[in-house]
């Protein structure tokens, strides 16, 4: 149990920290819970060129041709499933090259050949496979074997931005098929 004395410390401490003053202290704050984004009620992250995003969403107007308010809403929603959607791919993308890097920084075991591809867990496994090592092809098919394996053991990441990519396809879906019946 706290003393009377600490008590009054940790008063007197919390009176000086009450958090971001200023409007850009405040904006950037209430960013730090963004992980990814792809669920983040800002469409467009800091790093995100917004003239990409307003390219995007000007197109939308234009071939949607909104009249009413519900449709105008309807656009700016798609808009913002497709903006994540893009931002999707390229993760996959940056992940796929981060597991690739890091595949071929450490291995270990003998290796096994599934089609085009040779999986092993160890440098001397993809050392003693030499069917495709004298090209540059084989050096690819080893590389993505590396990879694929290391994928295997990093399921949840690869497959929970599956999830992600499932669920905005579906809402991206269901936004055009209601603006189709609204302007039908």
């Amino acid at each position: 149990m706290a003393s009377e004395r600490q008590i009054r410390a940790n008063r007197a401490n919390a009176n000086k920290s009450t958090g971001p003053k200023t409007i850009d202290g405040k904006a950037v704050s209430s960013r730090n819970s963004v992980t990814h984004g792809l669920t983040a009620r800002q469409v467009v992250m800091e790093w995100e060129d917004p003239a990409a995003f307003e390219t995007l969403r000007q197109s939308l107007h234009q071939e949607f041709r909104p009249d009413r308010s519900t449709a105008c809403r309807l656009v700016e929603h798609l808009a913002a499933l497709l903006w994540r959607l893009r931002r999707s791919a390229a993760y996959e993308s940056a992940l796929i090259t981060w597991i690739s890097h890091q595949q071929a920084e450490a291995h270990d075991s003998r290796g096994v050949t599934v089609g085009p591809v040779f999986l092993s867990s160890d440098r001397r496994g993809l050392h003693e496979w030499t069917a495709l090592s004298a090209s540059p092809q084989g050096q690819d098919h080893r590389r993505t074997g590396r990879m694929l394996e290391s994928a295997m053991s990093r399921a949840d990441l690869l497959s929970k931005l599956g999830r992600y990519e499932a669920h905005l396809m579906r809402q991206v879906a269901q936004t055009i098929a209601e603006l189709r019946r609204l302007a039908g």
